[in-house]
């Protein structure tokens, strides 16, 4: 409790000692990763659209698709934890459609 106790309170005080600049900087780099967290996940939307739709979806992996949620859902809680908006939008996004197209292929096999 100890050591988790002092890497906070050094953590915060690094935080109370950005400049202004490094500040900024910070602002736009989590900008930039929101644009291309979200570009990311675009890419898992033909896969919903593909399970979701009349069609074989013999070669869409209910296993690798599950596994992505999962990661994605303990993303989404070390964003929680920490408090790191990006990662908490992003993950929200992506676990979302993940879980969407596991549903699908749960239901069409």
């Amino acid at each position: 409790m100890q050591i988790a106790l002092h890497h906070y309170q050094k953590n915060k005080k690094k935080s109370e000692e950005l400049t202004q600049k490094q500040k900024t900087f910070n602002k736009i780099v989590d900008d930039i990763i929101y644009v291309i967290g979200s570009l990311g996940v675009l890419v898992f939307i033909p896969q919903l659209i593909r399970v979701w739709s009349p069609g074989d979806i013999s070669g869409v992996s209910l296993l690798s698709w599950a596994g992505m949620f999962v990661a994605s859902s303990f993303w989404l809680f070390y964003g929680i934890v920490h408090k790191v908006k990006p990662i908490i939008f992003i993950n929200i996004l992506a676990a979302s459609i993940q879980l969407l197209i596991v549903i699908g292929i749960l239901v069409r096999k």
